[in-house]
């Protein structure tokens, strides 16, 4: 097992309760402290009696998975904050850029734009011909 960073939990899962309740309590408690040892070390521990062992097998493959979901949801996350603070950072960059354009602010406040009304002549026809006969498909508009 490859754990870069020391684990500080584990997780301990109900349907183990009811094969450890038939051990005894000598080898649940080899298996407790052998949980707590491989979470955080990663040893694998040597347990006395082969029935604790067998038991063992078992719960090191649901250890492993669970310890497996958490490091890749871990890294997961570690990619998303990532992504966020690149978009925080970039966003004060910014922001902190934005003084240096004062200058182009000055400029354009000292010499403002000036629109300058252009008359458009409007040109609309008084008498427009009109044909003298129409044909049946088109309908005729009388033209005030």
């Amino acid at each position: 097992m490859d754990t870069p960073e020391k684990k500080t939990s584990v997780l301990f899962y109900t349907d183990w309760a009811k094969p450890l309740r038939s051990l005894p309590m000598e080898d649940v408690g080899q298996l407790f402290c052998a949980i707590l040892e491989y979470t955080e070390t990663g040893a694998v521990p040597q347990l006395d009696s082969p029935v604790a062992a067998m038991a063992w097998e078992f719960i090191c493959q649901r250890l492993d998975a669970s310890i497996e979901k958490w490091d890749a949801t871990r890294e997961k996350r570690r990619q998303a904050g990532r992504r966020g603070a690149l978009v925080t950072n970039s966003k004060e960059r910014q922001t902190a850029a934005n003084p240096a354009n004062a200058a182009f602010a000055e400029i354009e406040a000292a010499n403002p734009a000036v629109t300058v009304p252009v008359p458009v002549p409007e040109t609309v026809p008084e008498n427009v011909p009109v044909p003298e006969t129409v044909p049946e498909t088109e309908v005729r508009h009388e033209v005030a």
